[in-house]
């Protein structure tokens, strides 16, 4: 398990290392203060959720239609209401509500992400 936290943080984009951080200094800062079983629950699931993300990525690749979302609770209602219906095929992107306005197209490639710094 610890080489594939190692693994996962060496692949992650400068900002989303300094994001996952400062949750996770926030979370234990909050903690210090204040003691719950929960946020112990979430610090503790972080490991297998950052592991997990291999196994997302190809079930998007698998995936006949992709939805995306720009909150966690529309992300959250999607993957509910297509596991209900048993759309298994399809997926839910979430991404933040900063992006929700302006281009995204291709923003996983060096021109998309030019194309989105021009926009702005």
């Amino acid at each position: 398990m610890i080489d594939k936290i190692k693994n996962v943080v060496e692949d992650m984009y400068e900002d989303e290392a300094k994001h996952l951080l400062q949750s996770i200094l926030i979370q234990l800062d909050v903690l210090d203060g204040n003691y719950s079983e929960d946020m112990i629950k979430n610090l503790t699931s972080i490991p297998k959720q950052l592991t997990s993300h291999t196994t997302q990525e190809k079930n998007l690749e698998e995936s006949t239609h992709i939805h995306i979302a720009f909150d966690d609770s529309t992300a959250g209602c999607l993957k509910y209401m297509l596991k209900q219906e048993g759309l298994h095929e399809e997926s839910v992107v979430s991404y933040s509500e900063f992006f929700s306005i302006g281009p995204i197209h291709q923003l996983h490639t060096n021109e998309g992400q030019l194309a989105r710094a021009q926009w702005l």
